[in-house]
């Protein structure tokens, strides 16, 4: 698994989400609420991602 490409994967659409909050380009109070909900649907698969990689790297230093 190439962890950099997983990371980046989970944290470019939370970043590009923000990013339109953060600049106030939404058009509507749904869309503002999609938006936030988005974020933290990736940033929940990204924790998801981080805490694999972290059960992955100690199952393979116990085997060892």
């Amino acid at each position: 698994m190439d962890m950099s490409y997983e990371v980046r994967t989970r944290l470019n659409p939370m970043i590009g989400f923000l990013n339109l909050l953060v600049d106030d380009d939404v058009e509507s109070p749904e869309e503002r609420q999609e938006l936030i909900e988005d974020s933290y649907d990736a940033s929940v698969r990204l924790l998801r991602t981080l805490q694999y990689m972290e059960n992955s790297a100690k199952s393979a230093a116990s085997s060892s």
